[in-house]
């Protein structure tokens, strides 16, 4: 994996380099101490996990967060701070993986690349129907959402979409855990999920699906956990 570590303070990304050369060793770690010094690194999309400062100097990393999670949204962002006050407001606005306090705690640390690792082996599971008689395969993570209609599935990406005879109930489970079924005919991959509100989910294509009363409930609990981290 590929690690970036913004903060201002040059010996937290020695000491975070450090935690992470000392258990991956074929992880690569960039360290940066300015906003400019970040927005200056042309391939920024390539990082799979960003360890981000909450205040930098005078700058707010709060709205970088912000920035970086609509550029590149697979990107998981991680806030460290020794500022306790200001957690609430990363969870509000930005909806990162985590947070960790300062000063560092390595077994924290851990669990999160631990938890980015399983999340990208996910990632890279797929989908598998019949087409014509032969058998085609199609990444879950590459699956916007699924539509119910009777005995077809349509299986929606971001810019195709086709059919296959099943029922929704019948393949439901086999959908990684970033799905969730907020209607009885519609399965949401949550990281294509733009905004949410009054029972609204609208998605990255500008489809907008509706979040039914039934599925109220376990849909919030399931999304917000999405956005807000395990820990």
């Amino acid at each position: 994996m590929k690690i970036l570590v913004c903060d201002d303070e040059k010996i937290i990304i020695e000491q975070i380099t450090d935690m992470i050369s000392s258990r991956f060793s074929n992880y690569s770690v960039v360290g940066v101490q300015s906003i400019k010094e970040l927005l200056d690194i042309h391939n920024i999309n390539e990082f799979d996990v960003v360890f981000l400062d909450i205040i930098l100097k005078n700058e707010s990393g709060i709205d970088l967060g912000l920035y970086l999670s609509k550029k590149t949204p697979d990107t998981k962002i991680i806030f460290i701070s020794g500022y306790q006050n200001k957690v609430s407001e990363i969870f509000f606005s930005v909806y990162p993986f985590g947070f960790i306090d300062k000063p560092i705690c390595s077994e924290i640390l851990y669990k999160y690349l631990d938890a980015v690792k399983d999340e990208k082996e996910k990632l890279e599971a797929y989908f598998t129907y019949s087409e014509k008689g032969k058998d085609r395969k199609l990444r879950y993570s590459d699956i916007c959402y699924i539509e119910s209609n009777r005995e077809k599935l349509f299986v929606n990406t971001l810019d195709s979409c086709f059919y296959v005879w099943k029922k929704i109930s019948e393949v439901e489970d086999e959908f990684p855990d970033y799905f969730v079924r907020c209607h009885k005919s519609y399965l949401v991959n949550m990281r294509y999920v733009l905004e949410y509100k009054k029972q609204v989910f609208k998605l990255m294509n500008g489809k907008e699906i509706c979040i039914s009363r039934s599925k109220k409930n376990e849909t919030e609990v399931k999304y917000f956990k999405f956005k807000g981290g395990f820990i």
